[in-house]
Parts: C-alpha cells; sequence; structure tokens
C-alpha cells in the first residue's frame, strides 16, 4: 500500500491493471504481536502509472455499507495515530485528547 483514504487507495503492483477495471481488495492490519480481520473493499481503477520496474495504481472505492465504511475510517484513525490500540490516547472528535 502507497496511500490510502475514506475515498480510495494507491498501490504498487508488478503489472499495469487497466484503467475502470473493477477490482476487489483485501486490506489487513499486520503487526508484531497482532493483526486485523480482513477490510474487503472494491474499487475501479482510476489511474495507473509506471514506476520504475513497478506500476502505481490508483483506486477509487465503491459504496460500501456503513458497517464496512466505519471498519475503514478505524483503520484510518489508527495509521493517523488517532487511535490506539490499548484506548489510551484516543482523540475526540475535534482532535483533542481526552
Amino acid at each position: 500500500m502507497h496511500d490510502l483514504s475514506g475515498s480510495g487507495i494507491s498501490v504498487v503492483a508488478d503489472r499495469p491493471v487497466a484503467l475502470r477495471t473493477e477490482v476487489n481488495l483485501g486490506l489487513r492490519l499486520l503487526l508484531d504481536w497482532a493483526e486485523s480481520d480482513t477490510l474487503q473493499l472494491s474499487g475501479r481503477v482510476m489511474w495507473c502509472t509506471p514506476v520504475g520496474d513497478n506500476f502505481q495504481i490508483g483506486v477509487l472505492f465503491n459504496q460500501m455499507p456503513v458497517s464496512r465504511w466505519q471498519n475503514l475510517d478505524v483503520l484510518l484513525r489508527f495509521l493517523r495515530g488517532e487511535l490506539a490500540l490499548d484506548g489510551s490516547n484516543l482523540s475526540s472528535p475535534s482532535g483533542r485528547r481526552r
């Protein structure tokens, strides 16, 4: 994974993918001491750019159920450092630590 947001993801692959191709992705958080369940997302390839011997691919996520969006939001908050697995650094919606 190269970049992840609430609307899409940029990944590096060893071969190109045609524009507008529908793709299915499985995201999983891997830590030294634990791993998350796989978050299944679907989307459409919006761009594909050669980068060295690989290809950087931009995927726009398709509409998803609220529960899946909530799981993605938790993952994004964790990656931004707004949420700890032990709950010790939870931030309020205003960005202030509780």
